[in-house]
């Protein structure tokens, strides 16, 4: 019997066609895997394109669903008043951002349509986003979602009265002016927070109370808002959500020709359903003067006498 040396012509032919075939499938491999990956590296290029596209969409772009009439080209000051009291659990304060941000997208922003402006509020009131800064809607949810919670009590009536200078300061002198106030409870000092809604409305602002859980003051927040229609109540944070699309329609039909809402002093005490009338009503509280605005300058305006005088503060334009 005769043995084939292990590296004989016919095993090197054998080992060639091997290696052969070994080459060929090994090429095979390479290109279906290049054109796998060239793929799902096209796939994950187009699908981040547009995740991008809808996350930076104008508000033309948005879907049907974001549209309510009367909110595109609606030329109006907007402030948002937001409780960011101890009381308030952090990821529902969360929610309560995301239920701001979520209303924003709704409208047009810039400098001929709505401009916005954001306050937090406990012991004291913090401004963070004005009126006067750059009202697109990009820069204002990033300052929605960068509001910290405080923390503290619930001085709501600090905060209508921040509000109350922003409007003031306002140059859009023809805009509509409107408030949103949240909040998930009683506010520290009611007897003020009455006054200070009182100013607001004689000023013109149309005033959105919002009351979240159950431990608000229904009668309250009728104090704020003075029209019950402006009034919205949720048993919780996470109800928010449900309430948006009718806010947002509130907010739109504000100013409307079929709108005839209108700022008119109570007829009745909200706390005990008394008939009132003259100066039973709520600017005969603590406030003597009624503040107001011009050119920068802060003017007190007696309720009583009818007289007027400038005060030491001068509030820049």
């Amino acid at each position: 019997m005769t043995l084939i040396p292990p590296h004989s012509e016919a095993r090197g032919k054998e080992d060639d066609g091997c290696r052969v075939n070994e080459l060929t499938l090994l090429l095979q491999d390479t290109v279906t895997g290049i054109i796998q990956n060239t793929m799902k590296w096209i796939l994950a290029y187009v699908f981040c394109g547009l995740a991008a596209v809808a996350l930076s969409a104008p508000s033309h772009l948005a879907s049907a669903s974001d549209k309510h009439t009367g909110c595109e080209n609606k030329q109006a000051d907007v402030i948002f008043i937001i409780d960011a009291s101890g009381s308030i659990w952090a990821p529902d304060f969360a929610k309560q951002l995301r239920f701001v941000r979520g209303i924003v997208r709704h409208f047009d922003v810039s400098d001929r349509a709505t401009n916005f402006a954001i306050l937090s509020f406990s012991d004291t009131t913090q401004i963070e986003y004005s009126l006067d800064d750059p009202q697109d809607r990009s820069s204002i949810a990033h300052a929605i979602v960068s509001v910290i919670q405080t923390q503290g009590t619930t001085r709501t009536d600090d905060a209508l009265a921040t509000a109350g200078h922003l409007f003031a300061r306002s140059k859009r002198y023809t805009a509509l002016k409107i408030a949103v106030v949240l909040t998930d409870g009683q506010s520290d000092y009611p007897h003020m927070t009455r006054t200070e809604a009182a100013a607001l409305h004689l000023a013109g602002v149309r005033v959105i109370a919002i009351g979240i859980g159950k431990d608000v003051d229904r009668n309250e927040l009728l104090d704020i808002a003075q029209v019950d229609s402006r009034v919205f109540t949720v048993d919780s944070f996470g109800d928010l959500k449900h309430s948006r699309e009718n806010v947002t329609k509130k907010m739109c039909s504000l100013g409307t020709s079929g709108n005839n809402e209108v700022n008119t002093p109570p007829t009745k005490d909200q706390r005990t359903g008394a008939k009132v009338s003259g100066d039973d009503h709520v600017l005969d509280q603590p406030r003597q003067h009624l503040t107001l605005f011009h050119n920068g300058h802060q003017r007190a305006l007696s309720l009583t006498t009818l007289e007027e005088k400038e005060t030491t503060q001068t509030w820049s334009s």
